[in-house]
């Protein structure tokens, strides 16, 4: 078992659960950039962008509007509450339900458009259908949907409080291929090998809670539902609380910071036991919700084993890849980042590691792409954003390897060869945190 290193996430909460608003996010402050005001700006218009539908996915959005009620009903799915009457977001589009076929009609003169995000979700690549978000706000006050999505990017260390992408987050935007010519080239919701970035960003902060959380997810009775999911993460957040206590290695401060995250999940203005927490609609699930969804995205957990219908709903399935994760989490004496570097890779993609070597052949044309990527080609750069992007172009190139693979191949790059790479310490433990490369290690 990982030791406890008193790294939790706080803050998560409904909004923050389609990773693929990070993609879109993080493609548009890289191509704009600029401050916070204006990244929330240009996603919030990307999002609420009419765009016009391909005949193809004309049948996948018939459904979707139908199931999320934006348009007006014909047909056996057209059941309402007596006298319903919303207002739709297109009431010009119609949905013509047919047993278990929907047609979409459009009224004459209009065309057909929707939102870019309700085209995106609606897409039958796309793991989950929740987490839709709006841009209008709600109670006097509150926030918006996407200034959520801005505050998870932070949460998630993608996006500084200058509105500047981290070295992942740029390795997210330049090495995801959205936008093209600033036109959409792919669904930013249908992940690919990004989903190695988003793993580490989100689990190297959350590992307290991984670490624990999910051997109880594989462990429970399937499908595994809202009340259920809470219930697992709220004893989860409780078990570890009482763990801490008894870990001499924490700090005192590091124990209430921990035990904070478990006040947390309790009713406002309740007090009496963590237990009170268990099934809350509210704070608990919000906690839980953000990470059962961003393990479906990762590919830990599923949904639609019963149908697309499970697609907008709150119901999880283990996957090959959390048994993965719950094997390697069993049999580790790593402490969680040196874990991650040597088993992220292998839980993601479906376990082919092949190499533990790159040699320098394989090795130095990955790096001026990877440099390109991070933004930064006359800066000393992080070796762990280095060794993502490593891993990530490989992967991609249909060869499998590590985390710790490729930082330790940078490393050998940097001590056998000088004259192309240098390592450099950061401001605290022991090893490299740091490497620079001369122009004739960039190809130049």
């Amino acid at each position: 078992m990982i030791a406890l290193q008193a790294r939790i996430l706080g803050g998560l909460d409904e909004f923050m659960l389609r990773l693929g608003h990070l993609s879109a996010l993080c493609a548009l402050a890289s191509e704009r950039r600029g401050s916070w005001a204006r990244i929330e700006r240009e996603l919030g218009s990307a999002i609420t962008e009419t765009v016009p539908v391909s005949p193809a996915l004309k049948p996948p959005l018939a459904s979707y509007l139908r199931i999320k009620r934006l348009c007006p009903i014909q047909g056996s799915g057209a059941a309402a509450e007596p006298g319903d009457t919303p207002e739709y977001r297109y009431p010009y589009l119609t949905v013509i339900s047919e047993g278990e076929h929907d047609r979409l009609e459009v009224e004459p003169g209009e065309r057909t458009e929707v939102w870019w995000q309700d085209l995106c979700l609606a897409d039958p690549e796309v793991r989950s259908r929740v987490g839709a978000v709006t841009v209008s706000k709600g109670k006097s006050g509150s926030k918006t949907g996407v200034s959520h999505i801005t505050d998870w990017a932070q949460i998630l260390d993608l996006v500084a409080n200058s509105g500047a992408l981290s070295a992942e987050g740029q390795l997210i935007a330049n090495l995801g291929g959205f936008r093209i010519d600033e036109h959409w080239a792919r669904n930013p919701y249908v992940l690919g090998t990004e989903r190695l970035v988003y793993a580490y960003m989100q689990l190297s902060s959350d590992m307290d809670v991984f670490s624990r959380f999910v051997p109880r997810l594989l462990g429970e009775s399937i499908p595994i539902r809202k009340q259920t999911g809470t219930q697992i993460f709220v004893r989860t957040m409780s078990e570890l609380v009482d763990e801490a206590e008894g870990a001499r290695y924490l700090s005192s401060q590091q124990i209430y910071r921990m035990s904070q995250h478990l006040r947390d999940l309790e009713p406002a203005g309740k007090r009496g036991g963590v237990e009170k927490a268990i099934g809350s609609p509210s704070t608990a699930w919000h906690r839980a919700a953000s990470r059962l969804e961003t393990y479906v995205d990762l590919g830990l957990l599923e949904k639609g084993r019963a149908g697309a219908n499970e697609l907008y709903e709150y119901v999880y399935y283990p996957t090959s890849a959390l048994q993965r994760a719950t094997d390697a989490l069993s049999s580790s004496e790593h402490n969680g980042l040196t874990w991650l570097d040597e088993h992220l890779a292998f839980i993601l993609f479906e376990g082919n590691l092949y190499i533990d070597r790159l040699e320098s052949e394989t090795l130095l044309p990955l790096i001026p792409n990877v440099v390109a990527a991070l933004n930064r080609p006359a800066s000393v750069l992080p070796l762990g954003a280095m060794a993502l992007g490593i891993v990530w172009l490989l992967r991609d190139r249909g060869i499998d390897c590590s985390i710790a693979v490729a930082r330790q191949s940078l490393e050998s790059l940097a001590r056998e060869q000088p004259d192309l790479a240098r390592l450099s310490r950061g401001g605290a433990g022991e090893r490299a945190e740091f490497i620079s490369f001369t122009p004739k290690g960039l190809g130049r």
